[in-house]
């Protein structure tokens, strides 16, 4: 099932293009570019902690971009063995009557070359990507069927296994377990044994999941009232130790990232400590969607305007090594026009760098001081 490419056919991959109706294609500036950012200035009004200003050297960002042979990349997702993207390939069936691309591959790719290493078929109606040390893994459910399949692809052979057959659809991966939010619970499985282990009950409707050293959290709704929270859950005992309210009514997602889980809410964004709850907001500017790595959180933001061009798409560069600071702003619209404006924004982070979803592949784009 699976497919491995030869080196000779990477140049083919990275400047091929598959015609298809669903492609949105975008001008894109040549395929490695640099700009300068404003220095650093501090995040005004952040709670629980004190905020000091960093003086720094002007940022250069150098934004690469990736095309691969595909209709829409799904998600991207980052880990020790490179980048893996899973994208849209091209109708199965096309039909007069729907013309939705649901054939689905997985490529990885080289994070630093940028290369692609492989491109593995996954089955149809595969939305959801995680990685792993070793492996990548994708959430399946063929349209038309209520049961969900997670597969295992291999990091070195590219090998597809199917690991279990469980309902759900948020995926969050380690080495030693897997998290799946399965309705109101949150269903965990073991990799190696292919098992359900534990299903813990979720005090409110799930919508993100992200694991830490000390265990996975869960971003979830209150029940009957607004709002939302995040719970930890004892990866001992896989039951929940802790539920913190998230301040804000907007919340869109979490990331977890330098010792603290990251919430989208709002104009903000909500850290919490893992170790201690402390909850801190950073001020951003109408962010979309976030992620992290241990050094940075990125936020990229759709932000409408009043004149022409009547939006901008930026990104925030947050230091977060100490108290949350703002590094640098890239505007993406040169890049890649209409990059924000869909209802979802594939982005993943690597230690040093962001991968996000530009027209048919990706844009790679790298700060520099």
């Amino acid at each position: 099932m699976s497919v491995r490419w030869p080196l000779a056919c990477v140049g083919l991959v990275l400047f091929s293009t598959t015609a298809c109706s669903h492609d949105r294609r975008i001008a894109l500036p040549p395929r490695s570019a640099t700009t300068a950012a404003p220095a650093s200035t501090a995040v005004p009004g952040t709670t629980g902690a004190p905020v000091s200003t960093i003086t720094r050297r002007p940022i250069v960002w150098k934004v690469d971009r990736i095309r691969l042979d595909v209709c829409v990349v799904v998600q991207v997702a980052t880990g020790p063995d490179g980048v893996w993207v899973l994208a849209a390939v091209g109708p199965v069936a096309p039909s007069a009557r729907s013309a939705v691309p649901l054939g689905r591959a997985v490529y990885r790719i080289d994070a630093a070359t940028g290369q692609v290493v492989a491109r593995v078929p996954v089955p149809e109606g595969s939305e959801t990507l995680a990685a792993s040390p070793g492996a990548a893994w994708v959430v399946s459910q063929p349209y038309g069927s209520g049961a969900a399949t997670i597969e295992r692809i291999d990091a070195r052979s590219f090998e597809v296994t199917v690991a279990v057959r469980a309902p759900g659809d948020v995926l969050a991966a380690t080495d030693s377990a897997l998290w799946l939010i399965s309705g109101e619970r949150l269903t965990r499985i073991d990799p190696v044994r292919r098992t359900v282990v534990a299903s813990v009950p979720i005090p409110g409707p799930p919508s993100a999941v992200v694991v830490s050293p000390n265990g996975p959290w869960v971003l979830h709704g209150l029940g009957n009232t607004s709002g939302s929270a995040v719970s930890h859950i004892d990866d001992r005992t896989n039951t929940i130790t802790t539920t913190i309210p998230i301040p804000g009514d907007g919340t869109a997602g979490m990331v977890y990232g330098h010792d603290a889980v990251w919430v989208d809410s709002d104009n903000q964004a909500v850290r919490v400590d893992t170790s201690t709850g402390q909850v801190i907001t950073v001020p951003l500017d109408q962010p979309k969607v976030l992620t992290t790595s241990d050094t940075f959180l990125w936020a990229a933001s759709y932000i409408v305007t009043t004149a022409k061009p009547y939006f901008t798409d930026n990104l925030t560069l947050v230091d977060i090594t100490q108290h949350p600071q703002v590094s640098g702003v890239l505007d993406l619209t040169a890049f890649a026009p209409n990059l924000l404006d869909g209802p979802q924004v594939p982005i993943a982070a690597d230690a040093s760098s962001l991968w996000i979803a530009g027209g048919s592949g990706l844009l790679h784009i790298q700060p520099r001081t």
